[in-house]
């Protein structure tokens, strides 16, 4: 069980960094891309850094919202 909250993790902070990238690539604060999909820059914060995980539904609102493929993620 260990080893699966350990990969879990690692996947909830890969998908954070692409997030977080992908906003500084696009030129987007923090607050804007919050207040596209609906949340705040502190929830937006905790997502980028991995802290929490990031739904289906919000990760497709983030990739319409950064003009990314959901594969990019």
């Amino acid at each position: 069980m260990a080893r699966t909250n350990s990969i879990i993790q690692e996947v909830d902070t890969f998908i954070g960094n692409k997030v977080y990238n992908a906003r500084l690539a696009r030129g987007m604060t923090r607050q804007q891309l919050a207040q596209t999909i609906g949340v705040t820059h502190q929830q937006l914060q905790k997502y980028e850094k991995g802290l929490n995980r990031i739904s289906v539904g919000r990760l497709l609102l983030i990739a319409e919202a950064l003009k990314e493929n959901i594969n990019y993620f």
